[in-house]
């Protein structure tokens, strides 16, 4: 895709006109901002209305058993294809919102460890669970910033630059960490764990 410049223009990239939504401009931190959320909103609504529908109940019934599944007469083919089109159309539309922040897009930015905190997203925050995919962006999102945070703080000190040197290229095996850990003591994710919390609120003080 690099060396295909008439589509993607190279290592140079694509350069995006400005965006312009009812007539207004959409630039800066906190335009984008609204946008992205007000985005996040509808999409999530697109996706809980899915999940109701027979197509979604059929999501649910291949991802439990495709073999019962298919004993019930749901064509597995066909509905792994739609899921495919549908997760292709929510990846897509994701990536046009970043294409339009960065107001350019090239091939650079989408390296093995980008796959990696998006893996880590999914797994952690529970698979399955739309709501556990907002939950395991958050805490990816903040678990790199603070590893960020602290790669700056400790580069900043003389005594402990190297600490901030080991810290820096570890990011990778943090992710890697957490999404083993959650595998061990909670596969299905943060959203099990707010499940359990705030089931543990609802009956305290009576616990039985």
């Amino acid at each position: 895709l690099v060396h295909w410049e008439g589509l993607t223009k190279g290592t140079m990239g694509i350069v995006l006109p400005p965006v312009f939504i009812f007539g207004m401009e959409i630039t800066g931190e906190r335009s984008f901002f609204y946008v992205t959320f007000i985005s996040l909103i509808i999409m999530t609504l697109i996706a809980v209305n899915i999940t109701r529908t027979r197509y979604g109940r059929a999501f649910v019934a291949i991802r439990d058993n495709d073999r019962a599944a298919e004993g019930m007469g749901i064509p597995i083919f066909r509905y792994k294809l739609l899921s495919f089109g549908i997760s292709s159309f929510y990846a897509g539309f994701a990536g046009a919102l970043w294409a339009y922040y960065m107001m350019s897009i090239t091939a650079e930015p989408f390296t093995l460890g980008l796959s990696v905190e998006y893996i880590a997203m999914v797994i952690i925050g529970g698979m399955g669970s739309i709501a556990g995919s907002i939950y395991g962006a958050i805490f990816i999102t903040g678990l790199n910033e603070t590893l960020r945070v602290l790669t700056d703080i400790f580069m900043n000190i003389d005594a402990l630059q190297g600490v901030g040197l080991t810290i820096a290229p570890l990011r990778e095996l943090v992710f890697g960490l957490a999404i083993v850990l959650f595998i061990i003591f909670e596969p299905r994710g943060l959203a099990e764990v707010w499940r359990i919390v705030r089931s543990s609120f609802r009956l305290w003080p009576f616990s039985y």
